[in-house]
């Protein structure tokens, strides 16, 4: 790695002595920190715990982006915001205490979401991406983008008392999507409907940060093709193994999917087919199915969807019908058509049922 463009000054030695005297990192790998280029997509909990040791550690650039605002109930966790921040961009604030943190650190913000149209923009530009969000949509769209582009993908996950750490797309091993193909992984659950303990927050994030740490210093160590879990309230460590599943490389990246008028469908024009003709299936989580959904509709939430034996499953019982596919969101129902069409499912989205 050539980084002769990426000396310390004097500044940066005293900042830095206490690193730059492990064997393990000298000068060299100070110069590689400085290096390093890292997007934090989310500026929640996770990202208040890494965030703030990557900027102290001397990572060059650090971009932050999120579209939310500061909430009071974010502060319980949330550490790098005050009672004074409330409604004030995420991002923006972090921005500003990152950078009163570490001057010499290049702090970016961005104010928005990451999104399908804007993913491929954003992550192309760094080299590690941060998984600091708390919704499935988003880190499925962060896991095949930073396939498609070659990055490395930090992994996050807390709820409760419990917290997931895995490293994504190094060096050949298993990506986001391999994670929900394995029936011995636990289901991600969300804070925001089951709660979480602050110190989890800390604790899962710290993790990251250190994982981010050690890919840029060159360790071999890595959290990669495994999944680490934790539960803080019995405090218990499990490290469980991922397989790779190479046909993977069969799906299409959900940036390239076409923008296909004729893939979608009217509630109206789908009740004008009999039952024999097309089966309509519900891609959202069980708790949004039980609450409403379309009559004679199944439901096959979208981490279940993308496993192989429910596709295979559908291609058997589809050879004479069509699917149609719904969701209250566009990404999930675009990353559930990329997959039929990787095995030439004839299928449609239903469009504006919610």
């Amino acid at each position: 790695m050539e980084i002769t463009n990426f000396r310390l000054d004097q500044e940066e030695y005293q900042i830095y002595a206490r690193q730059i005297i492990i064997q393990t990192i000298q000068v060299g790998g100070q110069r590689r920190l400085k290096e390093g280029k890292i997007l934090s997509v989310g500026a929640g909990g996770l990202a208040s715990s890494n965030l703030p040791y990557l900027a102290a550690a001397g990572v060059g650039t650090l971009g932050i982006i999120d579209n939310d605002t500061i909430e009071k109930s974010n502060l319980q966790r949330q550490i790098l915001y005050a009672f004074q921040d409330v409604g004030l961009y995420k991002s923006t604030v972090a921005g500003r205490r990152l950078k009163a943190l570490n001057p010499k650190c290049n702090i970016k913000t961005f104010t928005q979401r990451l999104t399908l149209e804007n993913s491929y923009d954003f992550i192309k530009r760094y080299d590690i991406i941060i998984d600091n969000t708390d919704n499935f949509d988003t880190r499925l769209l962060i896991g095949q983008m930073c396939t498609l582009l070659h990055k490395v993908h930090v992994y996050g996950a807390i709820s409760s008392f419990t917290g997931h750490v895995s490293v994504f797309n190094y060096q050949g091993g298993p990506s986001y999507e391999h994670l929900h193909r394995q029936q011995n992984i636990p289901a991600e659950r969300n804070c925001n409907t089951e709660g979480v303990i602050g110190t989890i927050a800390g604790i899962t994030g710290l993790i990251q940060a250190n994982e981010v740490l050690k890919i840029l210093l060159g360790f071999t160590s890595i959290l990669t093709g495994c999944l680490l879990t934790f539960n803080m309230e019995s405090i218990t460590f499990k490290t469980l193994k991922l397989r790779s599943y190479y046909s993977l490389n069969r799906i299409l990246p959900i940036v390239k999917l076409p923008n296909n008028k004729n893939h979608y469908i009217s509630l109206e024009a789908i009740e004008k087919f009999g039952s024999a003709e097309i089966y309509v299936i519900d891609i959202r989580d069980r708790t949004e199915y039980e609450i409403n959904h379309i009559f004679h509709s199944i439901n096959i939430p979208l981490n279940k969807f993308l496993l192989n034996h429910n596709l295979n499953t559908l291609t058997e019982r589809t050879k004479n019908k069509h699917i149609a596919i719904y969701c209250n969101s566009i990404s999930r129902s675009l990353i559930a058509s990329s997959y039929l069409q990787s095995v030439s499912i004839r299928h449609y989205i239903i469009q504006n049922y919610f």
